[in-house]
Parts: C-alpha cells; structure tokens; sequence
C-alpha cells in the first residue's frame, strides 16, 4: 500500500489493471522470488510497478489468506510512505493510476482483503507511528 499526505489528509495510491489482467482496481501487489526477503520483494515490486524508490517502509504484520486456482495462499501487507509530490511511472501491467482518501480507496477496491488491508496500513500510518519521509 503506497501512501502519501497532502495537508492534514492521507491518500492510497490506486492503480487500474489493464483489461487483459482484469480491468480492476488495486493496490501494488506481487510475488516473493525464491529466496527473497518479504520486505525486499515489496520494495522491488513497488519500483516494478510504479517506478517508485524514495519511500518509508511501513510493515503492520498484516497477513491474510485467499485461494486462487485451489491453492492457498498467504499474502503479507506492506506500506510504504512517499512524498507529496511523488508520481508514479506505470508498467504495462496497469493502464491508469489514482490517488484516493481511504473512503474512495475502499470503494474502488474489489476484494475485502485489499479494502482490509489498505485500512490497516491506511490507519497506522495517519495515528501518526509513521512521518513524512524527506523525499
């Protein structure tokens, strides 16, 4: 979950999939490669995705669980905190992008795990356990 603050409100960074990937709104999201550090694989898959490196990482230990083709599998949340000026470059895997208070982030959200996890990195962030970084 990529976040940022303008004046005393905090946005969720939303990217659109491209229709051959579905056509839906996300979060970053991605895979861990064998041997990679959970954290790393955040970090690299942010860049992958949005060209994004001057960040906060922000680790809630959030996890939660979903099924795709009959496997399970557990999905570790990760925020990161860029500022405010901070746009991304899309890759090919999405088409648009926006930034959305938690309110719109939510609703344009398709999965209750993604609405879950974007509210849990959303509200440690705006408590204030997390500043503004310099970049």
């Amino acid at each position: 979950m990529v976040l940022r603050q303008t004046g005393a409100a905090w946005q969720v960074l939303m990217l659109k999939r491209s229709p051959a990937a579905g056509g839906f709104w996300q979060p970053v999201t991605g895979g861990i490669n064998p041997g990679e550090d959970p954290a790393k694989a955040a970090l690299r898959e942010l860049q992958e995705e949005t060209g994004i490196t001057a960040c906060q990482l922000v680790d809630p230990r959030y996890t939660f669980e979903f099924t795709a083709a009959g496997v399970t599998l557990t999905e570790r949340v990760f925020g990161v905190v860029v500022g405010a000026q901070v746009e991304p470059s899309l890759s090919r895997e999405h088409m648009e992008y926006r930034w959305a208070e938690l309110s719109d982030a939510i609703r344009l959200l398709r999965y209750d795990s993604n609405r879950a996890s974007v509210r849990c990195v959303h509200d440690l962030v705006a408590e204030g356990s997390h500043g503004r970084p310099d970049a």
